[in-house]
């Protein structure tokens, strides 16, 4: 069993907020509130749950560790090709999960009524607003 479990585990109950703050740059708050965003719209796979699929995303971020470092941290099964392959897969999928999930409705002016774009009085509102 100890050679088969995955030195770093996102489903471990007894990761705190420190080691979330460290691998992923998140509270373990904010990493479930994601969590709870994006897992209606992400699978797991035998080789990764969501949680690990989502901490692959952010550490890999914050690091820039291999796909294959990464890979191997998470113990994901076969040689380092196999394993890099799996960890930019799941990467992937979380990032195509964001774009469609958060970003539509987070950032860009996507997300504000013209009500609210009037309110802001930047030059975006005044140009395509007032007009």
């Amino acid at each position: 069993k100890a050679v088969t479990a995955p030195l770093l585990d996102f489903l471990v109950p007894s990761l705190n907020d420190e080691d979330y703050l460290a691998w992923a740059d998140w509270t373990k708050e904010q990493f479930d509130d994601m969590y709870h965003v994006t897992s209606s719209h992400l699978r797991s796979s035998s080789n990764h749950h969501i949680r690990n699929a989502l901490a692959t995303f952010w550490i890999k971020l914050k690091t820039n560790l291999s796909f294959r470092q990464i890979g191997s941290m998470f113990n994901i099964p076969g040689n380092g090709e196999d394993r890099r392959k799996r960890a930019a897969d799941a990467f992937d999928s979380v990032r195509q999960c964001l774009i469609k999930t958060f970003v539509s409705g987070h950032l860009g002016v996507q997300h504000l009524t013209r009500e609210d774009a009037k309110k802001q009085n930047t030059s975006f509102s005044i140009e395509f607003c007032w007009k």
